[in-house]
């Protein structure tokens, strides 16, 4: 099985974590649009910022749309370089 998540879907992180533990064939691909840390400041970042770290490293793949956001989430939270893919904006331009 293969799941895709967004931050909002912080609801299912106890089945994620859930499946990780339990050893099923469940991949965790997580797509991220926006810089981060940016986005989390307009919110409680002492509570956000450590559940954006956790989903992060309990992620197979993370797939972002511009370098920026993937640096951000190298510097700022820990993600796994490694883990991080960059696929550039499909929209064209008018």
């Amino acid at each position: 099985m293969m799941t895709f998540l967004n931050r909002i879907t912080t609801y299912v992180m106890p089945y994620v974590l859930l499946s990780k533990f339990m050893n099923f064939k469940t991949k965790l691909i997580i797509n991220e649009p926006v810089v981060m840390s940016r986005y989390l400041s307009q919110y409680d970042p002492r509570i956000w910022h450590w559940i954006t770290v956790a989903n992060y490293r309990l992620a197979d793949k993370i797939i972002v749309a511009a370098q920026a956001v993937k640096q951000d989430l190298v510097r700022n939270f820990f993600a796994s370089a490694k883990k991080i893919v960059v696929v550039r904006s499909w929209v064209a331009k008018l």
